[in-house]
């Protein structure tokens, strides 16, 4: 979808569609794991996924080949608004009674899509002054107590800030805007949670004038990488000059890095970063959980 969105700039991006499919299908070597496919849908207003486990030995790999194709045409018939119940039913009564077609479709909230198509930068109004950015996939002990001490600390509220663009990553997808959104307001439901389409500080402090941002020493240290400015220094410095122009500071949190526990005082920063900056000390605050490893577990 954001392909077509590049290669057709002049079309309606509601008339744009993007699919795919990847597959783990029977090959020549025996599999240990499963033989199973999934097909993706993407508009502006919706994500649709589908996800099949083939039985094992059942058939040849033209045959998986097959119903691969099959159910990514139906797929494709279905989001261009074609009645495809009659072909559907069909194309299941050939699967065995354990293959189940497992379908998930999240139709997006109009902020969501203005957001997705660069036509807002954050869905909310309301703009805290006390900004947690963040993935939190998933949200952890860890964030929580971080943005309980942050609150404590500076005498106000602490808003989480999921941008749904990313630097290194694609886009969330209305799925995964979904389950994040549904998993952090069960965890701490009184948060506010700010969604936006600013991937970068220099972006999130355009939109988030004055704000202090809650950060790990980790994000502090990509921020100062000038591989994430085309390896320009210059244009690093510059970013950083234009999130202090816009009032804006760091609340810097200690991280465990590469075996050793780091924090604003140890690391190498430009000093112009460092002038914005608040230290966390690892005596009042310390916490070794990452999302990453609890996604690895």
């Amino acid at each position: 979808w954001m392909r077509a969105r590049h290669l057709a700039r002049a079309a309606d991006p509601h008339a744009l569609i993007g699919i795919g499919v990847t597959a783990s299908l029977a090959s020549t070597n025996a599999k240990r794991g499963e033989h199973r496919l999934h097909v993706g849908v993407q508009t502006a207003d919706k994500t649709l996924s589908l996800s099949l486990i083939l039985t094992k030995g059942l058939r040849q790999r033209g045959a998986e080949e097959k119903i691969a194709a099959k159910l990514l045409l139906i797929t494709l018939g279905e989001a261009c608004g074609v009645d495809v119940a009659i072909v559907q039913s069909a194309f299941e009564k050939k699967l065995s009674e354990a293959e189940q077609i497992v379908r998930r479709s999240q139709l997006a909230d109009p902020d969501w899509t203005r957001l997705l198509l660069g036509e807002a930068r954050c869905a909310q109004a309301s703009r805290p002054k006390i900004i947690f950015p963040g993935a939190f996939h998933p949200l952890h002990q860890g964030h929580q107590r971080m943005a309980s001490y942050a609150a404590k600390r500076l005498g106000d509220e602490v808003a989480y800030e999921i941008s749904i663009t990313n630097v290194d990553k694609p886009s969330l997808d209305f799925i995964e805007i979904d389950d994040r959104l549904t998993e952090i307001k069960k965890q701490d439901p009184e948060r506010q949670i700010l969604l936006t389409a600013a991937p970068t500080f220099r972006e999130k402090a355009a939109i988030l004038p004055e704000s202090i941002f809650v950060v790990g020493i980790d994000t502090l240290v990509r921020i100062a990488d000038p591989c994430y400015y085309h390896n320009n220094q210059s244009q690093r410095d510059q970013a950083i000059r234009e999130i202090a122009e816009a009032g804006c500071r760091f609340l810097v949190f200690g991280r465990q890095l590469a075996g050793k526990f780091c924090c604003l005082s140890n690391a190498d920063l430009p000093p112009n970063l460092r002038e914005i900056c608040d230290e966390v000390p690892a005596s009042d605050f310390r916490e070794d959980v990452s999302s990453t490893e609890l996604r690895k577990g």
